[in-house]
């Protein structure tokens, strides 16, 4: 029977912890300070659930885990601001 008050803790993972999981995973919104202060059992569910998401990728990938950039076209590298404005100098060639 579910406490009358309160959460359970499948219910604490769903309303405290998966947000919090999602901001730091995708979109890297928490800091180091964050995880610091957070209590250790919740730190070992963020442990956990990095461990299942990294599975789920390796699974998806048939085992293969990839190595190269993900979303290397230019509109996207123009929206996260990681486009170049000048080659660097190491490429640049002279003729």
């Amino acid at each position: 029977m579910p406490p009358f008050f309160g959460l359970t803790p499948e219910d604490r993972a769903k309303v405290i912890l998966e947000p919090f999981f999602a901001l730091g995973y995708y979109f890297g919104m928490t800091s180091w300070k964050d995880y610091y202060h957070f209590p250790v059992v919740y730190r070992r569910w963020l442990i956990k659930r990095i461990n299942e998401e990294i599975e789920k990728a390796a699974a998806a990938q048939n085992g293969n885990t990839s190595k190269g950039l993900h979303d290397n076209t230019p509109d996207i590298r123009s929206l996260t601001n990681k486009s170049r404005t000048e080659v660097p100098a190491k490429l640049r060639r002279f003729t």
